[in-house]
């Protein structure tokens, strides 16, 4: 039994013995005095018991007001306790999404964030917490391959939505506020976040903390062995992007750094609506992934000569093409007009809908439409 508890107890004890001081006072009292016939007894009589309730009732206030102390105490305790682990919870987020990537090891530490806040946290904040848990969760889950996602615009709007709800369940728990942000400041605060987030997005990465130039990546590349070759296709490839969109004021290429995760030796190219296509400098090849499926072709698998996009199988809405060793000036032309359409795709919405997770669940529906976006049928990219 805490302290606190003890207090109240003493506190209640108090009350009952005030309670039958009182009744037995109001009761008894007359009767006493005409049994006693007044005079010296009387008035001490009478004196103690106006000392006796006097002390219970001295008593009983000191107990009550021990208890306030002790309840506005463990009530900065606990606003303390409970400052200290929204900004936890707040830095961490930060962390996670200002460098554009989520690890696994940042999705290790969700489950303890999310088992401190249910220690002091309010229902409310717990509830809106899990919002972003899940975001997070589902957002780092689109790529089951990597242990780095990288995390583009749209994402990291959605972790920014959830976060806002969170930061206003705060101030409600917090006292700061007796209310929540009107639904107008809360989308203007979005609009302000956004806005933000597209001109950050139009700044290329240069050195920074879990990123690599293009020069650091094939340096190392090449100390793990990558032939020259290859080296020098993905260098062409790189450059050629940069060329090509530099007039795209969101375009960016990321490039995380592989020598601090698992990770594939890979870098994304991205506009503002997300990743449109990666490149992967594998052991005896070249891979370009992650290429949205385009409606200009419904959707198929696409030939020019030797170039094959075929079928991503871990995700059929994208095309892929493997193999690539060295590459022409007429090649590079046909990839990027699918990669134009890749990112037309993207950035018009028109992505193909995910049927994976209901897959697995076991629907069959989405089983078929997963199946039917595998058919063999491949188009001509020259005609």
């Amino acid at each position: 039994m805490n302290k606190l508890e003890q207090t109240r107890r003493k506190n209640l004890t108090l009350i009952i013995a005030i309670f039958i001081i009182g009744i037995a006072v109001y009761l008894g009292f007359t009767p006493l005095f005409n049994l006693i016939e007044g005079g010296v007894a009387g008035a001490v009589i009478g004196a103690s018991f106006g000392a006796i309730f006097v002390i219970v009732l001295t008593m009983y206030l000191l107990n009550k007001q021990t208890e306030i102390e002790q309840e506005s105490k463990k009530g900065e305790r606990v606003f303390e306790e409970k400052v200290k682990i929204y900004q936890k919870i707040l830095t961490q987020t930060k962390s996670m999404v200002e460098d554009g990537a989520i690890s696994k090891s940042e999705i290790a530490e969700l489950p303890f964030l999310m088992m401190e806040l249910q220690v002091l946290g309010g229902d409310e904040t717990i509830i809106a917490y899990e919002g972003v848990f899940s975001t997070i969760n589902e957002i780092f889950n689109e790529d089951e391959e990597e242990d780095v996602v990288t995390i583009d615009e749209n994402a990291k709007i959605k972790i920014y939505r959830k976060m806002l709800d969170f930061v206003r369940n705060c101030r409600v728990d917090l006292g700061v506020s007796d209310r929540e942000i009107n639904e107008k400041l809360f989308e203007a605060t979005i609009n302000t976040i956004q806005n933000a987030e597209e001109i950050t997005q139009g700044i290329k990465k240069g050195k920074a903390k879990g990123w690599m130039t293009i020069e650091e990546f094939l340096q190392e590349c090449k100390k793990r062995g990558r032939p020259p070759e290859l080296i020098e296709t993905t260098r062409k490839l790189h450059d050629e992007l940069m060329q090509h969109y530099r007039s795209e004021p969101l375009f960016a290429i990321d490039i995380p750094d592989f020598t601090k995760s698992q990770s594939q030796y890979r870098f994304k190219a991205k506009t503002g609506k997300g990743v449109f296509c990666e490149i992967t400098l594998r052991t005896k090849d070249v891979r370009i992934g992650n290429i949205n499926k385009s409606p200009r072709w419904d959707y198929k698998q696409l030939k020019s000569g030797e170039l094959f996009f075929e079928h991503w199988r871990e995700d059929p809405r994208k095309l892929k093409i493997d193999g690539i060793t060295g590459i022409d000036e007429q090649e590079l032309k046909k990839i990027l007009v699918v990669l134009d359409e890749s990112k037309k795709v993207l950035e018009e919405g028109k992505v193909l809908k995910d049927y994976r997770r209901d897959k697995k669940r076991g629907d069959e529906e989405a089983k078929k439409k997963f199946e039917a976006l595998l058919d063999e049928e491949t188009r001509d990219l020259d005609n």
